[in-house]
């Protein structure tokens, strides 16, 4: 049983609020048998637990996994006040234009025109907020990653189906709008 006394533990490096002690083995007894020796000494306090360096990788991809569902989640929101963005934008462009619209009905224009003015408007603001949403999100992203290179998060990866499929989707939801 291995016992660290405190002034020990500090005088070695280890601070107080530490939550998380790591081990290395040397070879000298084989792999097997120190892990069951650490966890027997340590099973007798409940609050600690022992960790292979893949239960590890484990556990932190569960927690940025959560992290990333909560990320989607968010997203979902910002589509839908995108959405609604979009049909009050639009729902306002028609009534402030009300004499104009009835002027270019007046001047031969059909129903059908007008209504494909109205989409085509809406698909340029979708298109445009999406571009600027996808743009500025990819320049966070990589901010984000830049800043924290040195806590261990060294890859940037563009989910390009993601992105292709947010894009998309803005634009849908755009001409959705304009139809309501």
């Amino acid at each position: 049983r291995l016992v660290v006394p405190i002034g020990d533990y500090r005088a070695a490096g280890g601070e107080p609020d530490d939550r998380a002690v790591f081990a290395a083995f040397d070879g000298s007894v084989p792999r097997a048998e120190a892990e069951a020796a650490v966890r027997a000494v340590v099973e007798v306090n409940p609050l600690l637990s022992v960790l292979t360096q893949t239960e590890l990788q484990e556990r932190n991809k569960e927690q940025l996994d959560q992290l990333l569902y909560i990320v989607y989640a968010m997203l979902g929101l910002s589509i839908v006040i995108a959405a609604l963005g979009v049909v009050n934008t639009m729902a306002l462009s028609v009534v402030e234009r009300t004499r104009e619209i009835g002027l270019l009905r007046a001047v031969g224009a059909s129903r059908r025109q007008v209504r494909r003015m109205v989409r085509w408007e809406a698909v340029i603001v979708s298109a445009l907020g999406g571009l600027l949403g996808v743009g500025i999100g990819i320049v966070v992203g990589a901010a984000v990653r830049r800043s924290l290179a040195d806590d261990g998060l060294e890859v940037f990866a563009l989910p390009a189906v993601t992105i292709a499929v947010v894009f998309v989707a803005a634009i849908a939801i755009g001409v959705l709008g304009a139809v309501l």
